[in-house]
C-alpha cells in the first residue's frame, strides 16, 4: 500500500485498517428474486467493505448497546435508520467530521482508560479475526508511519502508541489510536497537552530519534553522537556564535529522555555532560520559573485587588 497519510485521523485509519481486512464476513445485499421479480435483502459471504467496517466495527467499538442503538442506528429517532454509506463515505474521506454526540459518547461517563479498554475488547472480537499474517504487521507498520509524520500528536501520546506497537498487542496499540482519534477534538487533556507543546519549538528530529529509540530498546546508537553535538551547540551558545541546529528545549528533552544513560559516557564527557548540558537547562529552567512565578504573582495581586473593590462596593450597599 501507498501511504500518503501525514495526519492521524479517521481517514488514515479507516483506510489503512481497511486494505488490510482480507477475511469474508457476512454483509447484506439487494437482489432480484427471479421467481418475483422483485427486490429482495439477502445475506451473502463477501469481503469486508468500508461501510461495513464503519458501520459494524469502528464506530461501534467504544459505544454502549444503547448508545449504538441511539447513536449508529437511531432506532429512536424520527429516521429510524443507520447512518447511510454516503455519509460515512464523506467521513472516511474527511469530508465530514464523525458526529459528535458519537465522539462525546467515548468520553462521557467513562475514564480514557476504560475506553480504551472497551475498544480493545470490541477489536479483540470484531476487527483481529479479520485481519490475518503480515498483514497485522503491515497495519503497525503503516500507522507508525503515519504517527511519525504528524507532528501535532503530543508527546506523551506517541510515546504511549509506540509502546504498544507489537504484534501481541495489535489491539491495544489500534484501540490506542482509535480513542485518540474520536476524542482528541473534544478531550480537554489532548486539547491542552497540543496547545502546551505548540507554545514551545519542535524537538529537533535527531533528538527525538534517541527519545524514541530509548523508550522502545533502552538504548539508542545515536546517543554519543547526538550528546557531542548538543555540547557544540552550548559552546557555539556561550562563545556568541549562532546555531539554530538545537534549542535548549531540545537539551531539556535530551536529558529527560535518556535518563541514566550518562552512565555510559566517559570522565571527560560527563564533565560536559553537566557543565553544558545540565547546567543550561538549570538555566533554562530558573528562568522559566522566575517568569512564570511574577506572572501568578501578578495575577494574585489583581485577583485580590478585584475582591477588595468587590467588598468594598459591598460594603457601601449593606451600609445604606
Amino acid at each position: 500500500m501507498f501511504n500518503e497519510f501525514r495526519v492521524l485521523n479517521y481517514e488514515s485509519f479507516e483506510k489503512i485498517v481497511c486494505v488490510h481486512c482480507k477475511d469474508l464476513v457476512y454483509q447484506e445485499k439487494t437482489r432480484i428474486n427471479e421467481l418475483t421479480g422483485k427486490p429482495e435483502r439477502i445475506e451473502e459471504l463477501t469481503p469486508v467493505s468500508a461501510y461495513y467496517l464503519d458501520l459494524e466495527v469502528l464506530l461501534p467499538s467504544g459505544l454502549t448497546p444503547e448508545e449504538i442503538d441511539a447513536l449508529i442506528y437511531r432506532v429512536d429517532s424520527n429516521k429510524k435508520k443507520p447512518l447511510s454509506e454516503t455519509f460515512l463515505s464523506k467521513c472516511r474521506n474527511s469530508k465530514k467530521d464523525i458526529p459528535y454526540p458519537i465522539r462525546l459518547a467515548y468520553l462521557k461517563d467513562k475514564t480514557e482508560e476504560e475506553a480504551v479498554n472497551l475498544v480493545k475488547s470490541s477489536f479483540d472480537d470484531d476487527l483481529l479475526p479479520l485481519i490475518h499474517g503480515d498483514d497485522r504487521i503491515m497495519v503497525i507498520h503503516e500507522l507508525t508511519r503515519v504517527i511519525d509524520r504528524d507532528d501535532t500528536i503530543p508527546r506523551v501520546y506517541r510515546s504511549k502508541f509506540k509502546s504498544c506497537d507489537e504484534k501481541e498487542s495489535l489491539s491495544l496499540f489500534l484501540a490506542e489510536i482509535f480513542v485518540f482519534i474520536m476524542t482528541k477534538d473534544i478531550s480537554t487533556k489532548i486539547i491542552e497537552l497540543e496547545e502546551r507543546e505548540r507554545m514551545h519549538p519542535r524537538i529537533n528530529p535527531l533528538v527525538r530519534r534517541v527519545i524514541d529509540d530509548v523508550a522502545k530498546f533502552g538504548r539508542s546508537d545515536s546517543y554519543i553522537p547526538v550528546f557531542e553535538l548538543l555540547c557544540s551547540y552550548v559552546q557555539d551558545c556561550r562563545n556568541g556564535i549562532e546555531n539554530t541546529n538545537f534549542t535548549n528545549e531540545d537539551i531539556i528533552e535530551f536529558i529527560e529522555g535518556t535518563e541514566g544513560l550518562n552512565k555510559e559516557l566517559t570522565h571527560e564527557q560527563n564533565i560536559r555532560f553537566d557543565f553544558d548540558l545540565v547546567v543550561t537547562v538549570l538555566t533554562e529552567l530558573s528562568e522559566r520559573y522566575v517568569t512564570e512565578y511574577d506572572k501568578a504573582e501578578a495575577e494574585l495581586k489583581d485577583r485580590l485587588l478585584r475582591k477588595h473593590h468587590l467588598y468594598k462596593a459591598y460594603k457601601v450597599d449593606t451600609d445604606k
